[in-house]
């Protein structure tokens, strides 16, 4: 049997979180974070293959994360999918996208877009 790709979530909102672990947890193996501080000392001591970060969080937000992930030798190269609910979508992810997040993903989320987004990212960075 093989390991399932180990996914991590960060959102500050435990509804969300809850919600997320829901539609991933039959496919992958979920940890969970409620601020990218908590995000960052997870990825210390677990290695994941796939990171979903809130965009709009307190004490650490998505793009503050995705900036100190990306000076992480060990966790460089993750592809970091960013959920938001920010509204100037568009032009926003196209910024997102330029300073390093794979994906930009709108809530509320969809489990099918969410699990195919995840899916491409990780056949993506095999």
């Amino acid at each position: 049997m093989t390991a399932k790709a180990k996914i991590l979530l960060i959102d500050d909102e435990p509804d969300i979180l809850d919600l997320l672990e829901i539609f991933l947890y039959d496919e992958y193996e979920v940890h969970t974070a409620s601020n990218g501080f908590e995000g960052l000392s997870l990825l210390k001591d677990t290695s994941v293959d796939c990171i979903i970060v809130d965009l709009m969080m307190p004490v650490m937000d998505g793009i503050q994360f995705l900036s100190r992930v990306r000076s992480m030798d060990e966790a460089a190269s993750i592809p970091v999918i960013v959920a938001t609910s920010f509204n100037s979508a568009t032009i926003q992810e196209r910024s997102l996208r330029k300073i390093g997040f794979y994906e930009v993903l709108l809530k509320p989320l969809s489990r099918k877009l969410l699990k195919t987004t995840v899916r491409e990212a990780l056949l993506e960075h095999k």
